[in-house]
């Protein structure tokens, strides 16, 4: 510990002359104390000619700048005062800049870099027809990759279902987007553009559907595929045709005319088809089998085709021994041919102990190509177009002969 010393000048209080002045001088090796003469005058403590010591406890400043009387600042006579620990700035704060005096420099909020502490909002829609919620209708919900709507690339995020409410919702975070509604042009027409913004806190977003009043013309004419009948084109009378829209719950029936056409007036919508007409055969992945009547109401106009329904013929086929001409007992049958639209036709059976199987079956577009197989004899194929009920006899190899 270093003790002061301190250097006086002393003058008269004349107004002339200047007052005492006390200089605090350090002491130690390079500020040695230093002693006025003897000025005569009497000291407060003593005789001696050293200045006098401030008594501990006064109220004079003690020169530690401080503004206590202490000779360390800090109440007491001792050490200086300590620096408050607020990393050197003495006003409550640390210096960290993060406006508290922890002297540890926090973490910085999380951002997602627009200056928003959260990273995700939510929106939620509400979709409305007709002045109802719409259940259990989908909306597609895209985003724009140069955050303006109608700028940049559009990248998909989800696809959602509307609760009995109407309503939906998800997180996103800030940007630009477009809700798409996924209701077919037919049904309703979207009375927005979609597009919407999220900008640093939830949000709903109300979307409002109607669908156009009005009826049109929905003509379904119905015609023979002429695969068989060699007649394409021809129509076909007395269909009964069925048409139906499930947004709507519309459901009607109408009979082909001599032309082969069913008319019907409705309003807009996506209708499926449905045709029925005795002797022929409706194949669906062949034929037309949705209408849409558009928003302007144009008329429409479908053709939808049936292939003559082919008639079956049965095959008899009795499988011998070639060698003894035994009958050929448990043989396996089996045969593939061309049929309407996709697909094939098949045939099969298996023998008798008589060596006999009847089969039935469609008469093919294209001939059957028939497998016969049986234990201990080499297979045999053969082509069958099977136009009418037809018999055959089969001879297998014994496998030894061979």
């Amino acid at each position: 510990m270093h003790m002061h010393g301190f250097a006086c000048v002393t003058v008269d209080a004349d107004e002339d002359e200047p007052a005492e002045v006390t200089v605090p001088v350090p002491a130690g090796p390079e500020h040695p104390s230093v002693t006025e003469p003897d000025d005569g005058a009497d000291d407060s403590d003593s005789d001696s000619d050293e200045p006098d010591e401030t008594p501990a406890g006064s109220d004079g400043d003690d020169g530690d700048s401080d503004d206590s009387d202490d000779s360390a600042g800090d109440g007491s006579d001792e050490e200086p005062d300590a620096p408050p620990a607020d990393g050197g700035d003495s006003d409550g704060d640390d210096g960290d800049g993060d406006g508290d005096d922890d002297d540890v420099t926090d973490e910085p909020p999380a951002d997602n870099g627009d200056g928003d502490d959260a990273s995700t909002h939510t929106v939620t829609f509400t979709l409305r027809g007709g002045g109802e919620p719409l259940d259990g209708f989908e909306i597609e919900v895209n985003e724009f990759g140069g955050g303006v709507a109608e700028s940049g690339p559009i990248e998909y995020v989800d696809t959602l279902e509307t609760d009995e409410n109407g309503e939906v919702s998800i997180d996103l975070e800030n940007g630009a987007y477009v809700a798409l509604p996924q209701i077919g042009s037919a049904n309703w027409v979207n009375m927005g553009d979609g597009f919407f913004n999220v900008d640093g806190e939830d949000r709903t977003f109300n979307m409002v559907l109607t669908r156009p009043e009005g009826d049109s013309t929905l003509t379904v004419r119905v015609t023979e595929f002429g695969s068989y009948s060699g007649d394409d084109g021809a129509p076909i009378e007395g269909a009964e045709v069925t048409i139906s829209e499930w947004a709507r719950e519309i459901e009607e029936t109408d009979t082909t005319d001599a032309d082969g056409v069913a008319t019907f007036v409705v309003p807009v919508g996506e209708y499926s088809i449905n045709v029925d007409a005795e002797g022929y055969l409706w194949v669906p992945e062949t034929t037309d089998m949705m209408a849409e009547i558009a928003t302007d109401f144009s008329e429409v106009e479908v053709n939808p085709q049936l292939f003559v329904d082919p008639p079956d013929h049965d095959l008899t086929l009795t499988v011998i021994d070639a060698d003894t001409g035994g009958p050929i007992e448990e043989a396996d049958i089996a045969g593939v041919g061309g049929r309407p639209g996709s697909g094939d036709a098949l045939i099969g059976g298996v023998t008798d102990a008589d060596g006999v199987a009847v089969m039935n079956a469609m008469e093919p577009l294209s001939d059957y190509t028939i497998d016969v197989r049986a234990d201990g004899y080499e297979s045999q194929t053969f082509n069958e177009p099977l136009t009418e009920d037809t018999e055959r006899t089969i001879e297998l190899v014994p496998e030894s002969d061979t």
